[in-house]
């Protein structure tokens, strides 16, 4: 995933969804995933679709399911992951809990 991200891209998870923070380059990345992945004791991630609102957004819609790392029970969660790449290379990768929030992002930016 690494060699599509920018060396200095934003990594965001919003207030809506847990661990949230906001991380910069690529060991920034490689940290929000390794603290959003910390709820967790397995998961698992499936992208379900993906979208294209304009020329330099990419909103990828996910589903995750696995077992709470502290409760032992079952979560299952949609999250939307919105890529900002206006050239060859992401500079921004951000999660949102709902496709509106996504989109609206995107919109903003």
């Amino acid at each position: 995933m690494l060699a599509v991200l920018d060396p200095a891209v934003e990594s965001h998870v919003g207030p809506e969804l847990a661990n949230t923070g906001t991380w910069h380059g690529h060991a920034g990345f490689r940290e929000m995933l390794s603290t959003w992945g910390e709820a967790f004791a397995t998961q698992r991630n499936t992208v379900v679709s993906l979208s294209f609102p304009d020329d330099d957004h990419v909103i990828a819609e996910t589903r995750q399911a696995g077992v709470g790392a502290g409760s032992g029970v079952p979560v299952e969660m949609t999250v939307y992951f919105l890529f900002e790449v206006p050239g060859e290379l992401a500079v921004r990768v951000h999660l949102y809990a709902d496709a509106e929030a996504a989109l609206a992002a995107a919109a903003s930016e």
